[in-house]
């Protein structure tokens, strides 16, 4: 049997009945089933669509596409008519309070389906709101150290990150370990290893940049031991005046 026409494909996804044989075939056949859950998802996206749904303005690529895939030929000039009573609508028409209408959506469905996947795709592509920076320190060097550096405090949807970037990475015995101080140095939190000279750890939900304010890169030895060898590297204070 012949795969199933596209737009019986369309009303199948848009919840109307279809001859049983083409359902059957849609049952059994790989491909038009494949073609059916495809339209299926459209169909569920535009009903989902609501009116606060704030969508990405697409390029114009993304539209050229859509018209490619709905264009038509503009229907002919035709002469006046002089039949006085008007030729009887065709039996497919008549089928059904809601036959025509169903044929016009069936159509527009399997005509927009690329366009709308086009729009969509494009759209879950691009990258949600740019991070916010909320914080900043300049990273300055410490004891016998000559490097220097910076760091960040991005929100990303909601979650904070700690960027800190040196300006080249130092020759040590040991590794490098990232930390948030506070003022007076008495309370720290490790946040990770820097490996090289620039790293982005995640900031600990619930932990106050107010009391932990200080970025401290500190020199650590493999000796197992997890506390703050006080050999730092370099050291600044978050400022929230970005």
């Amino acid at each position: 049997m012949p795969h199933v026409d596209s737009h019986l494909i369309a009303l199948r996804a848009l919840g109307e009945t279809i001859p049983e044989q083409a359902a059957r075939h849609l049952e059994e056949c790989t491909e038009c089933s494949r073609e059916l859950e495809s339209l299926r998802h459209v169909v569920a996206v535009g009903r989902d669509l609501g009116p606060d749904h704030e969508l990405i303005a697409p390029p114009p690529a993304v539209w050229e596409n859509i018209a490619a895939q709905t264009s038509a030929e503009p229907p002919a000039e035709r002469a006046p008519s002089t039949t006085a009573e008007p030729a009887p609508a065709p039996e497919a028409e008549s089928r059904g309070p809601r036959g025509r209408m169903a044929w016009v959506l069936a159509a527009a469905v399997a005509g927009i389906a690329a366009g709308i996947g086009g729009v969509l795709g494009w759209q879950a592509l691009q990258p949600d709101d740019e991070p916010a920076v909320v914080a900043r320190a300049e990273l300055d060097p410490l004891a016998e150290y000559t490097i220097a550096g910076s760091a960040s405090v991005i929100d990303v949807n909601g979650e904070r990150e700690l960027e800190v970037q040196l300006d080249s990475s130092p020759v040590v015995d040991g590794f490098l370990q990232v930390w948030l101080l506070t003022p007076d140095a008495t309370g720290l939190v490790s946040l990770g290893v820097l490996h090289g000279d620039t790293i982005t750890l995640a900031v600990p939900d619930g932990l106050e940049l107010d009391e932990f304010p200080v970025v401290d890169v500190s020199v650590e030895a493999f000796d197992g031991d997890p506390s703050h060898s006080g050999n730092s590297v370099v050291r600044g204070a978050l400022s929230t005046d970005v």
